[in-house]
């Protein structure tokens, strides 16, 4: 059953959410083992303490895939500007919707979307997926944005979801020092929500 994340669910939310948080200090020539593992599993950069029971409460859309009364995973959505417009170190190859990503009120960004690692491969991020498309589409939203890190690690599973789920590249960050990463890199990912 898919539904609406309550503040009651902080604390399953949390497990997934913790499970894969980046270890920045891990991130170094000497803990190659560390990053294979993570490009491989997937992971989340946290720009700092994150309050998720903000999140839960505030997000335009953040639900949970429950079974049994067990959380499998969740999906949070809502409308974030993550880079600043004027930047100088964002190539866009697509200039109407760079204008869309920061000026259109009818574009979402898709904030991050997990699933418990014994529960991946069974189609799960997509169910959650799917369902956010539908509310996104009763909510009228017409644009939907996405960003993965791409440097010093590659996080190569959501880049996989992506492209599966349709999306595409529309900008591309050069390497600056971000969310305790030393040359940090993103893409910023779209697709239109028909």
């Amino acid at each position: 059953m898919i539904r609406k994340a309550q503040p009651d669910d902080i604390e399953q939310i949390k497990q997934i959410y913790f499970h894969y948080l980046l270890d920045t200090d891990q991130i170094n020539e000497q803990n190659q083992d560390y990053i294979a593992q993570v490009e491989q599993t997937g992971f989340t950069v946290s720009p700092g303490k994150t309050d998720l029971l903000n999140r839960i409460k505030q997000s335009q859309i953040f639900n949970v895939l429950e079974r049994n009364d067990k959380i499998l995973g969740y999906i949070d959505l809502n409308k974030e500007i993550y880079f600043p417009e004027k930047a100088t170190n964002i190539s866009w190859t697509d200039q109407n919707l760079k204008s869309t990503y920061f000026h259109d009120q009818d574009s979402i960004a898709l904030h991050h979307i997990a699933v418990l690692p014994e529960f991946k491969q069974q189609g799960f991020a997509n169910k959650l997926f799917d369902h956010a498309m539908l509310q996104l589409k009763e909510l009228r939203k017409k644009h939907l944005f996405a960003i993965v890190t791409t440097g010093p690690v590659v996080n190569k599973p959501s880049i996989i979801f992506h492209q599966k789920m349709g999306f595409k590249q529309v900008c591309q960050t050069a390497p600056i020092d971000l969310f305790g990463l030393k040359g940090y890199e993103s893409v910023l990912f779209y697709r239109k929500i028909s």
